[in-house]
């Protein structure tokens, strides 16, 4: 099965051409939130999942 997601665009797409199933983001999700309790078990350490959950813009683009 192929990606069903146009793999050319005019504009620049952040994960352009990645695909997935609903099942593997419950696997990344329930990966995180393992790590973020301290249970380390595959390739998400703490330190990245802390980063993956953090705020990434600063206070004037929150405010818009």
């Amino acid at each position: 099965m192929g990606c069903p997601i146009p793999l050319e665009s005019e504009i620049a797409l952040g994960g352009m051409g990645l695909c997935s199933t609903a099942g593997d983001y419950v696997r990344l999700v329930q990966a995180v939130v393992r790590a973020l309790a301290g249970v380390e078990e595959g390739s998400i350490t703490k330190e990245t999942a802390e980063l993956m959950v953090a705020l990434q813009l600063n206070k004037q683009q929150r405010e818009g």
